[in-house]
């Protein structure tokens, strides 16, 4: 259900150096995720620094009910940590119906490396980084599930210009419109801060994301 699994295609960056992403200027992130016009979680995002590092903080909570029925729990926390704009490392636990899974995710020389319980061992290209969105920039890399470790397969089309993202009255400057394993719409503000999402889930239903 995390629509965090989702990713572009893969580009070919040399050693994984990405442009400084856009940071909001109150070092947080807050998002409504809304399906069928209901409010079914929150998605957060917070930033802070330390030197050259970039720490991000990632925290996805979601319920789906049909009436009494709980259909789905899910939450997802995600630490990750970039270097001068290049991806470092990451640490995830999510747990979904109350099934758990936990991923470690570090640089290791030309490649990089990620631990994970679901998946075991993995070794992942050094251009590899993890699709949690908010990283425009980081959206032309080769990006892995940052559940599972997993690659995705999957194609990307960036465009520049002025874009109404749903829900919003404010107009992006750029969006990612991601097709193949999933489809999926990103949009990012003038300062290319990430704005909004809308992607399709398994049951075909749209789900969107609101920047509040």
């Amino acid at each position: 259900m995390i629509l965090g699994g989702l990713v572009a295609a893969p580009a070919i960056l040399g050693d994984a150096l990405y442009a400084s992403a856009a940071v909001a200027a109150s070092g947080r992130l807050l998002f409504h995720v809304i399906r069928k016009g209901t409010k079914i979680g929150e998605h957060r995002v917070s930033f802070s620094t330390a030197g050259d590092d970039t720490l991000v903080e990632i925290d996805v909570a979601i319920t789906v009910m049909l009436g009494p029925i709980t259909l789905l729990k899910y939450a997802h926390h995600d630490s990750e940590r970039w270097r001068a704009g290049r991806f470092e490392s990451l640490e995830s636990h999510t747990v979904a119906n109350g099934a758990q899974q936990k991923l470690s995710v570090r640089r290791s020389g030309d490649n990089i490396i990620a631990d994970g319980s679901k998946r075991g061992r993995l070794t992942l290209s050094g251009a590899a980084a993890p699709m949690s969105h908010w990283n425009g920039d980081a959206m032309r890399a080769p990006l892995f599930n940052p559940q599972d470790g997993r690659m995705m397969k999957l194609g990307c089309a960036h465009s520049r210009g002025r874009f109404a993202p749903p829900d919003t009255k404010v107009a992006a400057a750029s969006k990612v419109v991601i097709t193949g394993e999933s489809e999926i719409t990103d949009w990012y503000d003038a300062s290319g801060a990430w704005l909004a999402l809308r992607g399709k889930v398994a049951d075909g239903s749209l789900v969107d994301y609101v920047r509040v």
